[in-house]
Order: structure tokens, then C-alpha cells, then sequence
């Protein structure tokens, strides 16, 4: 089994790329109908970075199970490091909460501090029991 589990997206991600990428089409349609290639260009300015953000965040988060701890990786946060030790119980989650976590089919893990991490790995089972093998 391997340490390392990537994010799995979920329908709201690839509703976020969708809506950008028809707000991109229409704005250059309307731009083009209109004659502004000012318009067309502004739309791409402000979409493409959009879409280019939300691609590179599903690419860039990732869950390692290392020696000591769970490691949450995303891009634009701090590296979590959250020690075997640590975690109280692990279970699924379907909860909306903001987390590092780019579906709402989730893993919610509890710590010792009442903090709950959730993450989403592509994985969920084999994350799960290796998660569980760990914390015994």
C-alpha cells in the first residue's frame, strides 16, 4: 500500500471549472459580438488565472502517512503535520466544512485538541485502514 494519497475532486470542484470556463466563454462571445477584443482580453485576464489556480490546487494537495504523523499538503497553506499520537478517531464525512479537501466525500479526523481535520484522499478505504494500522 502506498504513504501517499492525492486528493480526490468532487462534484463542486469540477462545477467551479465549469462555471469558469462558460463565464470565460461567454464574456469573449460577447466581446467579439460587440467588436472590443478589449473585452474578449479581460475576460481571459481574469478566468484563466481562475481555472489555473483550481487545477494546480487539485495537483498540489496530497496526504502522506509518514513515521510520525499525517502530513496534509496544499498549495498556498502550511504543511499540517498531525501526530498518530494525536488522533482520536477517524470516520467518513460528508460535512461541507472548508478543509483541505476538494470533494465532500471525506475523511473527518478528530485530535486530542477537539480540532477535526477532514481530508478527501482518491483512496478513502485503503487511507482509512492504513490510517487505523497507525494509530493502534
Amino acid at each position: 500500500m502506498s504513504d501517499s494519497y492525492r486528493t480526490s475532486a468532487g462534484i463542486v470542484y469540477f462545477l467551479a471549472i465549469a462555471l469558469d470556463l462558460t463565464v470565460l466563454s461567454v464574456i469573449i462571445i460577447i466581446g467579439l459580438y460587440v467588436g472590443s477584443i478589449y473585452i474578449a482580453f479581460l475576460s481571459v485576464c481574469i478566468c484563466a488565472p481562475i481555472l489555473v489556480l483550481l487545477i494546480l490546487l487539485k495537483q498540489t494537495t496530497i496526504y502522506f502517512l509518514s513515521e510520525n504523523g499525517l502530513v496534509t499538503k496544499s498549495l498556498g497553506s502550511k504543511d499540517e503535520i498531525i501526530p498518530y499520537s494525536d488522533i482520536k478517531s477517524i470516520k467518513e464525512s460528508n460535512n461541507p466544512i472548508s478543509a483541505k479537501a476538494l470533494s465532500t466525500d471525506r475523511v473527518e479526523i478528530k485530535c486530542r485538541n477537539n480540532k477535526s481535520v477532514y481530508v478527501s484522499p482518491t483512496r478513502k478505504q485503503e487511507f482509512i485502514v492504513e490510517l487505523t494500522l497507525r494509530i493502534k
